[in-house]
């Protein structure tokens, strides 16, 4: 049987400094496309607990591909829970099989909770085709504030979902439908076009 919870890289508890770059992380469920199970792509789980990172302590996130996915489980592109000092910049999370039809998991590129601070969010491509009926978010807030951000910009959002009604560009504190909704209550810099 799968596990319940699949991470493609898991990095926890007193990292202080860490360059994620250039992984490509697909396929988990290859050999048994109806899994329930949870996947996270890249899950920084409370990595910089029990200290107070100082600027120079940063978690980078760069240049990394996510796609192939399938199952029926929970999907996370990149999940952050309470990590602090992060840069997402360049990633390119496709969360698109059309394998997949599931009715209770979730299905996020970037989902974050917990309320982190100094998060760079930036030049990341976002895509969700995937079916079923259960919500899928593009970008995921769980607990949006003014200073969780340092930087929020030139991200490519696209939300094309076989099948469902509950499918978000974004979620900052309700459920954004449009990029135009998104961008006003992130106030994402978009100069640059965002799809």
């Amino acid at each position: 049987a799968a596990p319940a919870t699949v991470n493609g890289i898991y990095v926890t508890n007193l990292n202080r400094t860490m360059e994620i770059s250039r992984n490509k992380i697909h396929s988990p469920f290859s050999s048994n496309t109806t899994t329930s199970s949870t996947f996270n792509g890249i899950n920084l789980d409370n990595a910089n607990a029990g200290t107070s990172p100082a600027a120079k302590d940063e978690f980078i996130l760069v240049n990394n591909l996510i796609y192939n996915i399938q199952g029926n489980g929970t999907q996370n592109g990149i999940l952050n829970t309470t990590t602090s000092n992060v840069q997402v910049l360049h990633n390119t999370i496709s969360l698109d099989d059309d394998l997949g039809n599931p009715s209770s998991g979730t299905t996020r590129c970037y989902n974050q909770n917990a309320g982190p601070t100094s998060i760079t969010l930036v030049n990341n491509l976002f895509t969700i085709t995937r079916g079923g009926t259960a919500t899928k978010h593009n970008v995921y807030i769980g607990s949006a504030a003014a200073g969780n951000f340092k930087t929020i910009a030139h991200n490519n959002y696209i939300m094309d979902a076989a099948s469902g009604t509950q499918n978000y560009i974004g979620f900052w504190t309700a459920n954004r439908l449009t990029i135009a909704d998104w961008i006003t209550a992130s106030n994402e810099r978009s100069e640059e076009h965002t799809s």
